[in-house]
């Protein structure tokens, strides 16, 4: 009796190193989409809409740099959850219409996810 073989491994498909440095590019464009946005937005004295879609486009961006699974997985570890929750808060204080209380909650709420990379930055 003959045993089974695994099938031969398939080989490389060579359009997969150019998607990925595309999605690369498109995350990217979003993400600095997402700052000019909100910069545009604080320049205008805290136009919801702006800074609305500065949220967007910052939040798209970072999801398809990282990934779905890697952006959820940063944004609800347990020592981030604080700072997940006030940017969550600070986005549903924009959409209610008080830009300026949303805003600051929500740099808050960055400070706190992302304090670990100023260390980074400045070092």
């Amino acid at each position: 009796m003959r045993a089974l073989q695994p099938p031969p491994p398939s080989p490389p498909n060579p359009f997969s190193y150019h998607i990925a440095n595309a999605l690369l590019e498109i995350g990217a464009a979003f993400t600095g989409s997402g700052t000019f946005f909100l910069l545009l937005g604080l320049m205008f004295f805290f136009d919801r809409a702006l800074i609305l879609m500065g949220n967007i486009l910052l939040l798209l961006g970072i999801t398809v740099l990282l990934g779905p699974t890697k952006t959820f997985s940063f944004f609800a570890k347990k020592e981030k959850l604080k700072g997940t929750a006030a940017f969550i808060v600070g986005l549903a204080f924009i959409i209610a219409r008080w830009p300026m209380i949303g805003f600051v909650v929500e740099c808050y709420g960055l400070l706190l996810l992302f304090k670990d990379f100023f260390g980074v930055l400045v070092g």
